[in-house]
Formats: C-alpha cells, sequence, structure tokens
C-alpha cells in the first residue's frame, strides 16, 4: 500500500496544475461520500441534540456505552488477557470500576502490540495514522462508523461558531499538494467538494506572501482553517505588507494538530479582526475538547471517556487520558495521549454547554524547559507576547544547562529586543540556563509541517 501511495504522489506531481485540481476534487469526493452519507446526517443530529445535556445525562450515557464498548471486544486477545491479568469482570465490575483497574496503555505499548489489539469487525474499516512526533508514528484500522461520528462532533463544534459545510474555506493544513519543487504561482489547489482551497505550507515565505494574500483576497474566503504557525505567519504578513483591512471578509478562524498560543492570537486577531477558535482532537479518537461560542474550551463527555492524570511537578498540569468506545476495530483503554491539559477551577459557562471546562491545552508532554533541578517550565510563549519586532520564534534545548531560541525578526528588530527577550527569560527561567540567540530567514517544522515551539532533546 505505501508502495501505491509512493506511485501516486510521483504520477500526481507531473501532472500539470488543472489536472492536479481535478484529482484533488475526485478525492474530495470520495473522501466526502465516505464521511458524510448513510448514518452521518443522523449522528450529527443526535450530537447536536446532546449539547446542552446535563452531567446526570451524560453519566448514564457514558456508562451504556462503555458497557457496549467492552461486550463487543471481550473476546479480543489484547483485551481478554488484561481483563484476566487485572482480574476484571465485565459481568460485576462497573464499566467504570473496569477502567479503574486498568493501567495507562501508552504508545509504545500500543506500538509493541498493535496485531493483538486489533480486533476482526463485520464492517469495511479504513487506514489512519498518527504522525509519530515522539517515538514513531501508528497505523491502525478505523470503522465507517467511527470516522463519522468524529465528523459529527467536529462540525457541531464549527456549527457552534456559524460554520458549516457550505462555507468556502482557506485551508492552511499539512497535506502536500503543491510539488516541491515548483517555483511559480499558482501555490495552491482547490477542493471543491470539501468547499476549500488548500494552499501550500511549504511553498509560503516572504518572497510569495503577497500571491497567497492576492488569492484570498480575490476570491473573499470567509473561513481560515488550518495549523495555527500558519495562520499566524499568513498574518505577519498582512501586518508587514501594510494590509490590515483589507480581510473583513473573513469571519471565522479555526486551528487544529498544534497548541495555539497567546502570541499567535493576537497576531492572528491583529491582522484578521477576528479571535481564532481552537478544538483538541486526535487520530485515535480517545479523546476530544471543543472551543464554545464564549471561547472557552469543553470537553466532548458523549464521544469518549477522557481522564485527567495529574502531572506532578507541574502545577494544574494533567495528562489527557483517553478510552474510545466508538471504533471497535482498534479499541484503546486509557490511551496516554502525550498531550497536556491545564484545568480551571471555574466550571461553569454561560454558554450553558456541557463538559468539564479546560483552561488550555499546553502541548505535549515534552514541550516543557527542564532547568538543572529537574523543575519543568511551560508556557513559554508569555515571554515572547510584546515582541512586535518578532514574526515567529521557538527554544530549542540540548542540555539541561543551555538553550537556544530561534527567531525570525521583523525589519524593526534591534539589539534592544534582543536585551528584553533576555531579561524577560531569566525573570521566568532564571539564571540557571544559558540562552543563546539565532536568527533565521524561517522556522523549521516537522515532516508534516508543524512548528514545535519548544525543541527539548532532554532525556
Amino acid at each position: 500500500m505505501e508502495v501505491n501511495v509512493v506511485n501516486k504522489e510521483k504520477i500526481y506531481n507531473k501532472l500539470p496544475v488543472f489536472l492536479q485540481n481535478m484529482a484533488i476534487h475526485a478525492e474530495g469526493w470520495k473522501i466526502n461520500r465516505r464521511r458524510y452519507d448513510g448514518a452521518y446526517n443522523s449522528l450529527l443530529k443526535s450530537a447536536q441534540e446532546r449539547t446542552f445535556w446535563t452531567e446526570p445525562q451524560l453519566h448514564k450515557w457514558q456508562e451504556q456505552k462503555l458497557k457496549d464498548f467492552f461486550s463487543s471486544i471481550c473476546k479480543n486477545s489484547y483485551w481478554s488477557d488484561q481483563f484476566l491479568k487485572y482480574g476484571i469482570d465485565l459481568v460485576q465490575d462497573s464499566p467504570f470500576e473496569v477502567l479503574s483497574k486498568l493501567p495507562i496503555l501508552n504508545k509504545s505499548e500500543v506500538q509493541k502490540n498493535r496485531l493483538s489489539i486489533i480486533n476482526p469487525v463485520s464492517e469495511e474499516t479504513i487506514s489512519r495514522h498518527t504522525s509519530g512526533t515522539t517515538g514513531g508514528g501508528l497505523v491502525f484500522p478505523e470503522t465507517h462508523y467511527s470516522e463519522q461520528l468524529q465528523w459529527a462532533i467536529w462540525w457541531r463544534y464549527r456549527n457552534w461558531n456559524n460554520i458549516d459545510k457550505h462555507t468556502w474555506c482557506t485551508y492552511l493544513g499539512g497535506r502536500s499538494i503543491v510539488p516541491i519543487q515548483q517555483d511559480i504561482t499558482p501555490y495552491w489547489r482547490v477542493n471543491k467538494p470539501a468547499r476549500q482551497v488548500m494552499y501550500s505550507l511549504y511553498h509560503l515565505s516572504e518572497k510569495t506572501a503577497r500571491q497567497y494574500l492576492d488569492d484570498i483576497q480575490r476570491r473573499r474566503l470567509p473561513w481560515i482553517h488550518g495549523y495555527p504557525s500558519y495562520i499566524s505567519l499568513l498574518a505577519n504578513y498582512v501586518i508587514d505588507s501594510q494590509r490590515i483591512g483589507q480581510f473583513d471578509f473573513v469571519q471565522s478562524i479555526t486551528t487544529g494538530a498544534e497548541n495555539l498560543l497567546d502570541t499567535q492570537i493576537s497576531i492572528i486577531e491583529k491582522a484578521f479582526g477576528v479571535k481564532p477558535k481552537q478544538h483538541y482532537g486526535l487520530a485515535e479518537g480517545v479523546a476530544n475538547i471543543s472551543m464554545c461560542p464564549e471561547g472557552r474550551l469543553h470537553v466532548d463527555e458523549d464521544f469518549s471517556l477522557v481522564e485527567f492524570d495529574p502531572i506532578e511537578g507541574l502545577e494544574g498540569a494533567h495528562r489527557i487520558i483517553g478510552t474510545n468506545w466508538n471504533n471497535t476495530a482498534f479499541p484503546l483503554l486509557r490511551y496516554d495521549t502525550n498531550d497536556v491539559a491545564i484545568l480551571t477551577p471555574n466550571q461553569s459557562c454561560a454558554c450553558g454547554r456541557a463538559g468539564r471546562i479546560v483552561a488550555r491545552i499546553d502541548g505535549r508532554q515534552e514541550d516543557y524547559l527542564v532547568l538543572p533541578n529537574g523543575v519543568k517550565i511551560g508556557r513559554l510563549d508569555h515571554i515572547f507576547k510584546d515582541m512586535i519586532n518578532i514574526k515567529e520564534a521557538r527554544i530549542v534545548q540540548n542540555s539541561v544547562t543551555n538553550a537556544r531560541v530561534e527567531i525570525v525578526k521583523r525589519e524593526g528588530y534591534r539589539d534592544e529586543d534582543e536585551k528584553m527577550l533576555l531579561r524577560e527569560f531569566v525573570s521566568r527561567v532564571g539564571g540557571d540556563i544559558h540562552l543563546e540567540f539565532a536568527y533565521l530567514d524561517q522556522l523549521p517544522r516537522t515532516k508534516s509541517g508543524k512548528l514545535k515551539f519548544v525543541e527539548s532533546n532532554i532525556k
């Protein structure tokens, strides 16, 4: 299958632009049909009806979903062994007791036992994969039902924020849709079935930014969606080219796949006049957290069973642990996402929606600076909050005594900015880490196009 994908990509890259658009149209139609046919509309309607459910209603829903899930996987070789090993009785134990007796499951354990975790199902499955930013990727099967339900939950969140499937979108995600060797416009392709104009992340630069912005303005695309690091980069080009106010047709901005930083929020809002909304989800489908119109992050309690496990030494920080009761083809119970959430004591929201409220998603567990005494420091983007002469920045740590700040400067950047940045760093981290500065034309991304704000190489 991997060879097939590579061959398709080689053929696609050799096609003229109009045929590439046709290929994307065909693939978009195929994906849309798979995601939104059959039961999708009823799944979306049911999800919308659960929006304002009470806590007891959600608890009852979770209990029944878990019971059904355990019943469907009780003969699975991996989980039947686990149930036996930890003395679990699926008849006598409540579903919540079952989970409490199981250990937390990490990705390396899943990778090692992938074949035995796969559960034979009668319905057709699709192949899903994770990007593997930590510990390698993961490939697993997903049922048609699970995929459609996840998209129903995602569109419920978008509907909350006045976006529907007919809304045309500026898409800035990680898909490679323009051949990397192409050095002339257009640096985008059109996916008509999904109402997306897909702009290449890998060609966006100071040299090409005007063409991107001109095309978005010409099309008057009302919704921007994608990686926050690239949306904020595009916003920087709006500011630098003095085009603030020219994009008043943008009504909604949503982000995913990366942590949305406060510095990015302020840049995006300044450029487009719209505050971005974020949601948290992942391919494994064990957790989903959606932002409501009030700007607060609610756990989608009707989608999966989410646990928050406190992280020692990080006040208020919790690992996101999840159980996906929807994908019977690859059952994951108490799966450690390796992502971190900061909880808030204020659990009431004016929107009236159900679900525990999260203060913020704080990235992954390795996205922290480690001090020589072992203390971990997170949320370091506040260091850059008032640094108006910086386009982008990230922190790289190779030892507990040294760190490097990599910066893409704006034209007005001066020596005083570096001194101010050093003072801000010392005031939050202390003087035990020697800080170096490196100035780049652009920051490196992962293979999937993501930007890691903290690159920690501390084992």
